[in-house]
Formats: C-alpha cells, structure tokens, sequence
C-alpha cells in the first residue's frame, strides 16, 4: 500500500486535502474496503478519512473494477496481480489547521508531516475457475467441483472450477498500516495554505491609492506625497500577506513596523500625523484632539512591535522575536483596517468619486 497523492480540495464547505491510495491486490480478492484517519506528527487525529468517488457529472455510472478471470491457479500461468486506487477528503476545520501549522512552525525545514493510519478488510475467494482435464497434473491441494457446464463427471470432460483444500470457500482478511508522508514547505504555501484558509484573516476592500485620484496632478504637494505612503503601505502589507502565508510571523510583525513608520515619520512638507488627523476630522465631524487617539494608537502598535523584535531583559535589548502566530495576525489585521480607513477617508477629503 502507498499514497499515490496529497492534493488541496476546496469543493467542499470544510476546506481539506485529497489522497489517493494505491494497492495491489491478487486476482483472487473479490471485495475490499478501506477505511482510517489522518494524524499530524506528534499523534493527534486530524480527521477521518471520507471516499470521495470521482462522478463526471450527473447520471449513473459503472466501472468494471474486478472479475473472477480463469486459469487463476491452474499452473498454467502465474496469478495476476492489479493495482487499485481510491481517493479520499481529509476535511480540516481550523482547529486541525492551526495545530498542523504549530507544528510546521517548530520543523527545520517548515514541512509538514502527516501520518495515515489505514485498514484494509478484503475477502479472498478459494477458487479457480480454468480450462483442465481429468489426469491433468494440477497444484497441489487443488481438487474439483464441478465439471464442465455443471455435466456430469466424466473422464474425457474438461474441469472449470477447482477449489483450495481449506475449511471455507470465501476468507475476510484485515491489512492496517500506517503510511507517513511529508508535504515540503513550498509546495504547503503555495498549494495548499491558500484553500485551507491560512492567511485569509479579514473581509475588507481597500481602493487602491491611484485609482480613487482621476488626475493626481491636481493634488498639492502634501496630498501627492501621502497618497505616495498610502501605496507603499499597500505594498508592505502585499509582502506581510506573503509572509503570513508562509507562517513567518516576525517578518510580518517587521514588516508592520515599517508600514507604521509611513505614519509616524513626517517630512519638510507632510505633517503626516496631523494629516491624518485632518482626514479623520473632516470626514467624521469629530474634534482634531478627538481623532489624534487614532494617531497615539499607531505610536502604540509601532512600540509593540517594537518591542516584539527587539525585547529589553536584564541583559538589555535582544534582537529575537519572542511573538507568535496571533501577533503577526493582529499585526496584519491592524495595518489593513488602518489602511482601509485612510484610503477612505483621503478619498472623501480628495473629493474622489465613491468606490464601493
């Protein structure tokens, strides 16, 4: 037995993997199931494995998968042997997910390591069905039923069904196995962690800067250079959704660090925090002491951020990330809503045409 495939699936509302199992079987089993789960690497059960039949379309179809063919152990050639395959949906809610990815987290490599546990019940027919005459040197332990087309016995009348020497015509075995198999790191993020959610964190247009400015010329010098920062913050917060999915959770913190810095760091002709201010005030109505909350929060998430990368112990500052998975994902959440907010709110301080 082998895993044939490991494959991403999204055709169901519980987002998975597809894998295909292959064996060989004698031409003898006449009937097989499979049945298992899927573990991670330290044991855990993940799911269970569900058959998922490939049906082209609608309608009803049948497949000829086995048949009971002649000459099966009459010497005259050797037993046949055929390779099934089955494919199977291993469903992964979040919770199997995110204890995948801990467990990726802690790999050299970011691999990720799956184990297969499988049982195979099959039924082992004791007959041969073959073309021999009486005299004719046949195995040893292999004796008649049934002449020719049910005919009486005779000696000039040719054999088609013999039988093992053994206490019953049709035995049930059970072969369980467990089959490991490792999913490099590449082909995880590429492959698989978009369609198993990793990384999808909000549900939230943000307009690009330049597409909500017809004529960006028409912009004095403040107003072009903090659209300029609105879509280098869209670039960042493109390579943090790269790192998210990759599980690199201090380059996405690091990486909000520079976004907040867009909005922390003015210039000779940006004011940028009281720009921001300014953008708020004049769309909401509220007071200019009201919104500078919005830019003493951005001085706060710079300084947690901050103090992720480089924490200050007793020995002084350490440059190591002593985060995790839920600080790059409150990162990442954080830029784009604030992103979102003041594309928006610059938009309706531009005089823009609304977009969505």
């Amino acid at each position: 037995m082998r895993i044939a495939s490991v494959k991403p699936f999204d055709g169901s509302l519980v987002p998975g993997i597809s894998i295909t199992l292959a064996h060989e079987f004698e031409e003898n089993v006449v009937s097989f199931v499979m049945s298992g789960y899927l573990a991670s690497a330290d044991g855990k059960i993940l799911t269970q494995l569900l058959p998922l039949p490939e049906l082209p379309g609608d309608g009803e179809r049948r497949e000829l998968l086995w048949q009971f063919a002649p000459e099966s152990i009459s010497g005259q050639r050797p037993r046949r042997r055929k390779e099934i395959q089955r494919s199977f949906l291993c469903a992964l809610d979040h919770h199997a997910v995110d204890h995948i990815e801990t467990l990726r987290m802690s790999d050299p490599k970011r691999d990720v390591h799956l184990v297969l546990a499988v049982a195979l019940d099959f039924s082992v027919l004791n007959a041969s069905v073959g073309d021999f005459k009486q005299g004719q040197q046949i195995e040893p332990n292999i004796f008649p039923v049934l002449s020719s087309y049910g005919r009486g016995d005779r000696s000039n009348a040719n054999l088609r069904i013999l039988v093992t020497q053994s206490d019953t015509l049709l035995q049930s075995h059970q072969l369980t196995a467990k089959l490991g198999h490792t999913v490099k790191s590449s082909d995880w993020i590429h492959d698989l962690a978009p369609v198993l959610g990793l990384g999808r964190v909000l549900v939230v247009e943000v307009p690009e800067p330049g597409s909500i400015i017809p004529n960006g010329s028409n912009l004095d010098a403040e107003s072009k250079e903090f659209m300029e920062r609105l879509q280098r913050a869209g670039s960042i917060m493109s390579h943090m959704n790269k790192d998210l999915l990759a599980g690199e959770w201090a380059d996405v913190v690091r990486k909000s660090r520079e976004f907040w810095e867009l909005f922390q760091e003015g210039s000779k002709q940006l004011d940028v925090r009281g720009f921001v201010k300014k953008l708020i005030s004049g769309a909401t109505g509220i007071d200019d002491d009201k919104s500078a909350n919005v830019i003493q929060g951005i001085g706060r998430f710079y300084g947690y951020a901050s103090d992720l990368l480089h924490p200050i112990g007793n020995s002084g500052v350490k440059d190591v990330f002593v985060g995790g998975k839920e600080d790059a994902y409150l990162a990442y959440s954080l830029t784009a809503g604030f992103l979102n907010l003041a594309t928006r709110k610059f938009k309706l301080y531009s005089g823009g045409s609304a977009n969505g």
